[in-house]
C-alpha cells in the first residue's frame, strides 16, 4: 500500500519524497548504503519521485544519480539550495539568482571577518582563495574552484549562491554579527557548521520543491520530506510529511511530523519503508 495517514488524518498516497544529501541520504563516508538504495529502487519502480535536494551544485548531485537510477525513469535535482531546479540532463525547470553586484556586498562583508567564501553560477564554482573548507566544499561538488577577486565579478553576472566556508568558531562570529541588510534581502543558512549559504530572497529547499512539483502535477500533500540540518528546515516544516533524522538538529526535529533512523542507519530507507511502501 502506497499510503500515509496525514497529521489531519486524511489518507493520501505520497508521489514524491525529496531527500536531503550530506547527513541524511548518505552516510558518514559520503556513501549512500545498500539498504538506501534498494529501497529506493523499490518506491522509483513503483512510480515514485524520489529527488535528491541539496545545497550542493547540479555536479555535485549528480554524481550520486547512478546509485539509485532505474531504466525509463526520470530523475530531477533540486541543487543551491532550491535556487535551481533541473532534470537529470541538466535542463532546467526552475531558477532564480542574484547578481554581482549582490556578490561584492556580500564578499565585502565576509572579508571584514576574514572569512572564505565561494559563488555559484552555471559555469561552476570561484572563490576568494583556497582553503581547507573552501576545498573540501569544491570537493563534496566535484569541481576545482577558480580563485576570483570579488571586486573583479561583473555586476550582471548570475550567482545562485554564496557559501561562507571556515572554521565553525569564524562562522559563529560572522552568523551573529550579520547585519539587517543581508538578513532583510537574502537567505541565510548554515548548511553545516563549516558552511553559511546565503541565497536569493525567498528561495529554500520548499520553493524548489514546489516548483518540481507543479511541473509535475503533483500537490503538496503528496509529497515526503526528509532531512537533518539548517537548510532542510523550511522543507520539513512545510511539508505535511516532513521526516528528521535521528541525527538531526534540534531545530528540525521540532518541526517534524517523525523523526527517523541516524543517516549511519539508513534513516531514509526507514522512512520510504514506513510512510510510503507501508512495509
Amino acid at each position: 500500500m502506497l499510503l500515509y495517514i496525514s497529521v489531519l488524518g486524511v489518507i493520501k498516497m505520497i508521489k514524491m519524497v525529496a531527500v536531503d544529501l550530506d547527513g541524511t541520504l548518505l552516510d558518514n563516508a559520503k556513501k549512500i548504503t545498500t539498504k538506501n538504495i534498494e529501497t529506493i529502487k523499490k518506491a522509483k519502480n513503483k512510480g515514485i519521485h524520489i529527488v535528491m535536494c541539496s545545497g550542493r551544485t547540479f555536479t555535485g548531485i549528480e554524481k550520486y544519480l547512478d546509485a539509485i537510477k532505474v531504466a525509463g525513469v526520470n530523475d530531477y535535482l533540486i541543487c543551491h539550495n532550491g535556487a535551481v531546479v533541473t532534470t537529470s540532463e541538466n535542463e532546467v525547470i526552475f531558477e532564480k539568482y542574484f547578481s554581482g553586484k549582490d556578490y561584492k556586498q556580500l564578499a565585502a562583508f565576509g572579508e571584514q571577518y576574514d572569512v572564505a567564501y565561494e559563488g555559484y553560477d552555471n559555469d561552476g564554482v570561484f572563490a576568494s582563495r583556497h582553503g581547507y573548507y573552501v576545498d573540501l566544499d569544491c570537493a563534496y561538488n566535484f569541481v576545482e574552484p577558480k580563485i576570483v577577486d570579488y571586486k573583479n565579478i561583473p555586476d550582471d553576472m548570475k550567482i545562485t549562491k554564496l557559501t561562507y566556508a571556515d572554521e565553525p568558531k569564524k562562522l559563529d562570529v560572522l552568523q551573529t554579527n550579520i547585519p539587517n541588510w543581508i538578513k532583510e534581502t537574502y537567505e541565510v543558512n548554515r548548511s553545516l557548521d563549516i558552511f553559511l549559504d546565503i541565497n536569493p530572497k525567498g528561495i529554500d529547499k520548499w520553493v524548489g520543491i514546489m516548483a518540481l512539483a507543479k511541473h509535475l502535477n503533483i500537490q503538496e500533500e503528496e509529497i515526503m520530506t526528509i532531512g537533518d540540518a539548517g537548510n532542510d528546515l523550511q522543507m520539513v516544516k512545510n511539508s505535511k510529511l516532513g521526516v528528521a533524522m535521528a541525527n538531526a538538529t534540534c531545530d528540525i526535529k521540532e518541526v517534524s511530523n517523525f523523526i527517523t533512523k541516524s543517516n549511519e542507519n539508513s534513516g531514509v530507507a526507514y522512512a520510504i519503508e514506513k510512510f510510503v511502501l507501508g512495509e
